[in-house]
């Protein structure tokens, strides 16, 4: 009895250990080092595309975003329940769309639910829901006083990523109190997920800080993603993230998938007018075109964007074509030096006044802002986050559609950026100063006889 209390206890402590070392840690031997790595997903310099075995063919993303919460539940109780997501599933792809993103890792049930739909979607011979995952970065870390090569930034969402690969292949096991979903992870989904999304909207001050705190870094070079020689010290961790991730699925799992990091209008690559640089404190750029992907990465590399037809207010009252129509197209003249920004690209070398107008003659910035990303990108462009208000309140106005009101009051900003313009105009302001330079850009971009801040033209 004795002999077999002991052998039984060697086991259990036998088990426990494997299950520690495996599911939780992640460790693994690689069995097979020299297997090849596959990929079904590519992308060239305008497009995605699948291969299902016949060849790679055109992909074109119509996704839906999915966030944790639900009404009446906390965010961070991922409350939704397995039946919940099967019926959004159903719902996503009778409206149209073929692909899912989510923005971290959720909940096993989000899994359990993804895979016996998708099962039964190809048992049925029907097209599955394809998935793009993302990989998030703590709030907290981002607005403390930690720059992007702090142990708890860098190694977190390194770690954070490969918990991820490991989740998506149906292997690992995760405890509660972790800040994101919780579970066993055991069903592998990963024939469906056709990328990542790396990060978050970045905070320009934690970009700006970072790139302030490492100005000489050399570029990050990797196996499967390299910095640049223009990158920027935060540029060039965000290929090491990526890389280290895609090396960890190349070697454990022999597959690899697209890889994007997000972005947004805060910090995208462009250089902007003196004046939006400081009425707007439009202090860093963030350009994927600065992260190389090497031989070695099949997948490859697309650009994604979180964009909103009313955010940021610039590019609604600032950049329009009736300021285009006043003035040359920006050519840089108008920016603050490089030495000051870092690099970037002036928005206006590659836009032109046409570029404002849709097909019917319509005044469009929000479209002009889309063509400024697709001509700046020697990348596939993806819009990963779009959306209108449907709060009650106004936040901000959009001027690209119909149903706004202009006799309603004028945002605080456009207010401001008229009040500027009269000091431009009138002859007794003496400008002095720095600001004679600011108001000396500025000019160019008011009207010549502003009447009232409602008449925003």
């Amino acid at each position: 009895m004795k002999r077999f209390l002991i052998v039984l206890t060697a086991l259990i402590l036998g088990y426990l250990a494997y299950d520690t070392v495996r599911y939780y840690l992640g460790w693994y031997i690689d069995l097979q080092p020299d297997a090849p790595v596959s990929a079904f997903m590519s992308t060239d310099a305008q497009h995605l595309y699948m291969d299902r075995g016949a060849g790679p063919e055109e992909f074109t993303v119509k996704g839906v975003n999915l966030g944790v919460g639900i009404p009446g539940e906390w965010a961070t109780d991922y409350a939704v329940s397995k039946e919940t997501y099967l019926r959004w599933f159903a719902q996503m792809q009778e409206m149209g769309a073929n692909t899912v993103r989510v923005y971290i890792t959720l909940h096993d049930d989000f899994y359990n639910a993804f895979y016996e739909y998708n099962t039964a979607r190809e048992e049925a011979n029907e097209e599955p829901l394809w998935l793009i995952h993302g990989v998030w970065v703590n709030d907290y870390i981002q607005n403390s006083h930690r720059d992007a090569y702090d142990k708890d930034f860098l190694e977190t969402f390194v770690r954070d990523g490969r918990t991820l690969v490991d989740v998506l292949h149906g292997n690992k096991k995760i405890s509660l109190g972790r800040g994101t979903g919780s579970g066993f992870y055991t069903k592998d989904v990963s024939r469906w997920v056709i990328g990542y999304i790396l990060g978050v909207e970045w905070e320009d001050v934690t970009v700006t800080y970072t790139n302030h705190k490492y100005p000489d870094l050399p570029p990050y070079q990797g196996t499967y993603l390299s910095a640049t020689e223009d990158a920027s010290a935060f540029e060039s961790m965000l290929a090491q993230v990526g890389d280290r991730i895609i090396e960890y699925e190349s070697r454990r799992y022999k597959s690899q998938r697209l890889v994007a990091f997000s972005n947004w209008p805060t910090t995208d690559p462009f250089l902007y007018p003196e004046d939006i640089t400081t009425f707007f404190m439009k202090c860093a750029q963030v350009d994927v075109e600065h992260i190389r992907a090497e031989d070695a990465f099949l997948a490859g590399q697309f650009a994604s964007y979180h964009v909103y037809p009313y955010y940021p207010d610039y590019l609604n009252y600032i950049l329009n074509p009736a300021a285009m129509d006043r003035t040359p197209i920006w050519d840089g003249k108008a920016v603050i030096s490089r030495a000051e920004t870092g690099p970037g690209t002036p928005i206006g070398s590659v836009l032109r006044r046409s570029d404002f107008y849709d097909e019917t003659g319509a005044a469009n910035t929000y479209l002009a802002y889309l063509r400024a990303l697709r001509r700046h990108h020697t990348m596939a462009v993806v819009i990963s986050e779009f959306g209108v208000s449907t709060g009650r309140g106004m936040a901000q106005i959009d001027r690209n559609t119909g149903d706004i009101d202009r006799k309603q009051s004028a945002p605080a900003e456009l207010i401001y950026a008229h009040k500027q313009c009269r000091r431009v105009h009138d002859p007794a302001v003496d400008h002095k100063g720095d600001q004679k330079a600011i108001y000396g850009q500025l000019q160019p971009f008011c009207r010549q006889d502003p009447q009232s801040a409602e008449d925003n033209g």
